[in-house]
């Protein structure tokens, strides 16, 4: 009998599930490859250049969660919003208390692995964060067109949009996602944390070099000679690697120079170019880096190692 058939429901969940993933892949992919945020002196300006991330992660995260509810309380996704305190559709707090333990789980040891490496960011468990957030969609929906102004032009903190991260939403949506994908599946996998998917990923890459790469000695020697020195040599030139990750194009005014973090590669660097700074066995490996779907997550790790 025709699985699709014989369960719609499941054909409508994993139809909801392949959707939302599909929409993450494409929202972050752009996400990573955008110029990096520097925050100016000029909030309005701040929340016009975020905008285009956060509602839409807010909605990513929203969707995910209230599909990963259809599961559990076994109705179809459309009629979740019915079950949901009125008011609270879009709070993402209020959404993430009703997830069972387990999603919770998955939730939070993702995002501990997220603020562990982004360790600037003030809120140390996923909790905290939906609650410092959860509530401020509209408030982000809509600064376009209202601002966060009063009555007089004056800045109204009170309908300021909440500070947000827009990696820590895309990381949140991710890990939601392939639960929701995991249970409609039934297989048995689970979501690899930033920290894992870094050191799985610069392996690969270097493996692949190492396979592209051939001088003397025996296949086994040689081989492990050359992912031992190309571990050695991105180590040694971490920061002029996180360099060449960063994006500091201006949306305004196309690429621009990162002035604190130029003056920290003149510093680290004697004032050589950018294009000189890699030796060129590394140039490829960086080359697979800066296409990378953790490509801001890997500035940041090549940053700080």
């Amino acid at each position: 009998m025709d699985l699709d058939v014989a369960r719609p429901r499941d054909r409508v969940l994993r139809d909801a599930a392949e959707r939302l993933k599909i929409a993450h892949q494409i929202v972050n992919q752009l996400w990573q490859n955008a110029p990096r945020h520097q925050p100016t002196r000029t909030p309005d300006y701040d929340y016009a250049r975020s905008w285009t991330w956060i509602p839409t992660g807010y909605q990513l995260v929203e969707q995910a969660f209230k599909l990963l509810l259809s599961i559990h309380w076994r109705i179809p996704p459309v009629e979740v919003r019915d079950c949901i305190e009125r008011g609270s559709g879009h709070d993402l707090d209020a959404l993430f208390a009703e997830l069972p333990a387990a999603d919770k789980e998955a939730v939070e040891s993702a995002y501990q692995s997220f603020v562990d490496l982004h360790d600037y960011i003030p809120l140390k468990t996923a909790s905290d964060f939906l609650n410092a957030v959860g509530q401020g969609y509209a408030n982000w929906r809509y600064v376009l067109l209202e601002g966060w102004t009063d009555s007089c032009g004056e800045p109204d903190r009170r309908k300021a949009p909440p500070t947000n991260h827009i990696g820590a939403l895309i990381e949140i949506a991710a890990v939601a996602i392939t639960q929701a994908s995991l249970h409609v599946s039934g297989k048995p996998a689970r979501f690899p944390p930033v920290a894992e998917r870094i050191d799985h990923e610069i392996d690969d890459v270097i493996g692949h070099c190492c396979n592209r790469l051939r001088d003397g000695g025996s296949e086994r020697e040689d081989w492990d000679r050359r992912y031992k020195r190309l571990h050695q040599l991105l180590v040694e030139h971490r920061h002029e690697i996180a360099a060449h990750l960063d994006n500091t194009a201006n949306p305004r005014r196309g690429p621009q120079p990162s002035s604190d973090w130029d003056a920290l590669q003149r510093a680290r660097t004697r004032g050589t170019a950018r294009g000189e700074l890699l030796p060129e066995e590394l140039i490829p490996i960086v080359a697979e880096l800066e296409r990378s779907r953790d490509r801001k997550n890997l500035f940041v790790y090549f940053c700080k190692q």
